[in-house]
């Protein structure tokens, strides 16, 4: 089998995976790595285009309060700390409603070691974060009548 051919099978499994997945170049900050290339599921857990994505930076989309974790094992990484990362995050579609993601992030290095760019997936654990949430206000709910009520 020709190497043309099992580029094209990767191409395919990139743009048809149903997971989220984008490449992104570093930056001169962490958060500032602007997306090389995104796949069609990128381009719906966000709403955005891959033209409007590529124009943008991790920190774009990335919710405000998830911003320093998510730079903190960037530059991590950046500085051959790390291979790779997961970690649950918030990104920001479109609309300005809240994505929740499990976020798996590997580096991609040269045959020197230097930092080309990464790899993320992410996973939409959205409403897997809205259940436990339900969980824990109906567990403090049932902890409030269990105490205030007479044994």
């Amino acid at each position: 089998m020709s190497f043309g051919a099992i580029e094209y099978g990767y191409q395919h499994i990139f743009d048809k995976s149903g997971i989220s997945t984008a490449f992104v170049a570093p930056g001169e900050a962490p958060g500032e790595g602007r997306f090389i290339h995104v796949n069609a599921a990128m381009c719906a857990l966000l709403g955005y285009t891959e033209a409007e994505l590529c124009a943008m930076t991790i920190d774009d989309i990335t919710h405000p309060d998830d911003r320093l974790p998510n730079a903190q094992l960037r530059a991590d990484m950046a500085q051959g700390g790390l291979t790779d990362f997961q970690l649950e995050k918030r990104l920001v579609h479109k609309s300005g409603r809240t994505v929740w993601i499990y976020l798996s992030v590997i580096a991609v290095r040269d045959e020197k070691g230097r930092y080309l760019y990464d790899i993320g997936q992410h996973q939409d654990i959205t409403e897997l974060k809205l259940a436990e949430e339900r969980l824990r206000v109906s567990e403090q709910r049932f902890r409030h009548y269990a105490e205030a009520s007479a044994d």
